[in-house]
């Protein structure tokens, strides 16, 4: 629940910051949109190699750590050299547009076929606070003067996607498991050293032998 409203919030807030950044805000805001393209590419590419927690972990707490990284250039460098913001930003916005990618399949595969779809529904709504949040988060930049006040929204959504990393770490890896049907079958998961996700592999063979 976390990860989908942090992933929701960091995307809205890094679209609404591109009004701010330096340079063209037209371009800013194209190669913002352009660079969803590379992190969609990505995560097709290597979902199965590395799995759906690794590669979402890997996405979070690069954008996290990206977007924290903007605080040295905004109390630092000179105006000339806020180009780097502009750059730390759209690459944050890469990897959370990444991570928007493989949560939705992490999910699924997450939660059993009983209760899958209202799982996805209740997420994707309690996201939208993510959502709801971002613009005020923006906005303290005009309540906090000077450049700390500037670099206060990045450092936040980047402290998120750090606490949400670090929270998917604890969930188990769905990569090549079979698939849950009911509760059940969550409860022995976890009494169980078999697949973390779903089923164990003899019952699997068994069912099919049946069916046959």
């Amino acid at each position: 629940m976390f990860a989908w409203a942090t992933v929701i919030f960091v995307y809205y807030g890094l679209t609404l910051n591109v009004g701010v950044l330096a340079g063209n805000v037209y371009l800013n805001l194209f190669l913002n949109s352009l660079i969803e393209i590379p992190a969609i590419l990505f995560s097709v590419f290597f979902v199965d190699r590395f799995g759906r927690r690794k590669l979402t972990l890997f996405f979070m707490l690069t954008g996290g750590i990206t977007g924290m990284l903007t605080l040295f250039p905004y109390l630092y460098a000179s105006k000339d050299q806020f180009w780097t913001i502009t750059a730390l930003t759209t690459f944050s916005r890469m990897c959370i547009s990444g991570a928007l990618s493989v949560i939705n399949l992490y999910t699924c595969e997450l939660y059993p076929t009983c209760i899958r779809n209202s799982s996805i529904g209740f997420f994707g709504a309690v996201s939208r606070f993510g959502g709801v949040f971002s613009p005020y988060i923006m906005n303290i930049s005009t309540l906090v003067p000077g450049r700390l006040g500037k670099s206060l929204p990045l450092m936040m959504m980047g402290i998120t996607c750090l606490v949400s990393g670090i929270l998917i770490m604890f969930l188990p890896e769905t990569t090549n498991k079979p698939m849950q049907d009911t509760l059940d079958e969550v409860m022995k998961s976890k009494h169980t050293n078999n697949s973390a996700c779903g089923k164990d592999d003899m019952d699997e063979k068994i069912e099919l032998k049946l069916a046959a």
